[in-house]
């Protein structure tokens, strides 16, 4: 999309004027990242995944990824991983928690803040900068919760669910490291790769929690042949998260539909989201895949 249409776009949201959920930005993961994220082999690695809140590529960086290709359907996710990556190079880490993290009640990414960050901001992106300097000055400015999911941010658990923030010593060293990380942004959507990828291959691929939108709207049977696809530009010996099942779409029980969706996966649980509110043994899954390198014929026969 456009910067002029994206523009257009969160002027209609700030006025109140938008139901679209597909353009809302998440500002933390609602996945526990820390919880999967060693599954992968991610260090000097390739990944590609979706945009979202932009912690999947933080998280990754910090794991020692330094080039990752974003696909996401919603355009404001770029301009949000920009203003979190400007953030990161001039805040502090209680700062950055502050400026990302009140409450959508209360008048949250304080303007004194932005105002901080804005010059790193313009050094990332000027499209980037154009945007939220048009959010900031734009006269309903002060409604900009209204560009955001809901989202109960208390700091203890974005601390848990994200490597880079779980202390001040992780963030500082991400500060380091998103110097060297590479993204290209791609608008569009992940499940139709076969449209936007032909030669170009990686060693990770992150779904998120795709599947469970899709699971929901009864789009399995599409949702497995792009997962199909998919791991055809996957690398030998690259891993792919297909599914994150958070308790509520499963947890530790997996049903007859998860269990099929594609040959060889592998379930993993680790502490769910909702065992980090409350505090209890809630679990979550992700439901993985790893492919085999394939044996040349040539020289499968073992010579005795």
């Amino acid at each position: 999309m456009k910067l002029s249409d994206n523009i257009k776009y969160v002027d209609k949201m700030l006025k109140r004027r938008s139901g679209d959920r597909f353009k809302l930005i998440y500002k933390f993961t609602t996945e526990n990242i820390a919880g999967y994220i060693n599954v992968f082999d991610l260090k000097d690695k390739t990944l590609l995944t979706v945009g979202s809140s932009g912690d999947q590529i933080i998280n990754s960086n910090f794991c020692g990824c330094n080039d990752v290709t974003v696909i996401d359907l919603n355009s404001f996710t770029y301009h949000y991983f920009n203003l979190k990556k400007a953030a990161l190079f001039t805040l502090n880490y209680e700062d950055f928690l502050k400026f990302f993290s009140l409450p959508n009640n209360e008048c949250f990414m304080p303007k004194n803040t932005y105002s901080i960050i804005r010059d790193e901001l313009r050094m990332i992106d000027l499209g980037s900068l154009s945007f939220w300097d048009y959010v900031y000055d734009n006269k309903y400015w002060r409604y900009r919760y209204n560009l955001f999911h809901y989202q109960e941010n208390e700091h203890a658990n974005i601390k848990a669910f994200n490597k880079y923030l779980y202390n001040e010593s992780n963030y500082d060293k991400e500060k380091e490291r998103i110097k060297y990380l590479k993204v290209k942004f791609i608008n569009g959507n992940i499940l139709e790769c076969n449209k936007i990828f032909k030669l170009e291959k990686f060693d990770n691929i992150n779904l998120s929690n795709i599947y469970s939108y899709n699971k929901s709207n009864f789009k399995i049977k599409k949702f497995k042949n792009s997962v199909k696809y998919l791991t055809e530009i996957l690398n030998d010996e690259g891993k792919m998260l297909v599914a994150y099942l958070t308790t509520s779409y499963g947890g530790e029980k997996i049903d007859s539909i998860d269990k099929n969706i594609i040959d060889n996966q592998k379930n993993i649980s680790f502490q769910g989201i909702w065992g980090i509110y409350k505090g209890d043994e809630s679990k979550d899954t992700v439901i993985m895949y790893e492919k085999r390198k394939k044996l040349d014929k040539r020289n499968s026969n073992v010579i005795n």
